[in-house]
């Protein structure tokens, strides 16, 4: 089993990884696919990614940044704050706009 990935002052909070989604979103005049936000996320928040773990392979293949952003987007999804209207096409819903003028917890 992989080590868990601790909080360490270098490592991005969950609260930190979903405002990046929606910051991501909003800059965006278009949908975006999976992985333009996934590397969105990672161009916000990639000095952040200071921990060896975040960059080791999940069970998918892939690294546990880009796992756990995916993750957090399914989240965002299932609270009305972001949508994929089509397949791999992501944008972000009036809800999720209001949170970025507001103070709202996501």
């Amino acid at each position: 089993m992989a080590p868990r990935i601790l909080k360490t002052p270098q490592s991005p909070s969950i609260a930190e990884i979903r405002f990046a989604i929606i910051q991501y979103l909003l800059s965006q005049t278009r949908s975006s696919a999976r992985e333009e936000v996934k590397l969105g996320v990672y161009r916000l928040l990639g000095h952040q990614f200071q921990d060896v773990r975040w960059y080791e392979l999940s069970g998918n293949n892939k690294p546990r940044w880009s796992e756990r952003t995916g993750w957090e987007m399914d989240l965002l999804k299932k609270r009305g704050h972001i949508d994929n209207p089509k397949r791999d096409q992501w944008v972000l819903t009036p809800q999720g706009k209001s949170i970025i003028s507001s103070s709202q917890c996501i």
